[in-house]
């Protein structure tokens, strides 16, 4: 996707390693944060919905452990 400034702006995905742990975006940023729709992939859970300013508004929630989507 397109950086201003080192930060995703618009349609794109980021990819950040912490330690084992990898967290991967894909979606609609803004300064560098999911800001519409977006997918954010954590090492036990998914989320998936709307977006607003990096917080996760409304949709779709999957927990591995549980292996079940919640609303």
């Amino acid at each position: 996707g397109f950086c201003s400034n080192n930060k995703p702006n618009g349609l794109g995905i980021i990819y950040e390693f912490f330690d084992t742990i990898q967290i991967k975006q894909v979606g609609v940023f803004t300064d560098g944060l999911l800001n519409g729709l977006g997918v954010s992939y954590y090492e036990n859970y998914i989320l998936n919905g709307e977006w607003r300013n990096g917080e996760f508004i409304h949709g779709l929630y999957y927990e591995e452990k549980a292996n079940k989507f919640f609303f």
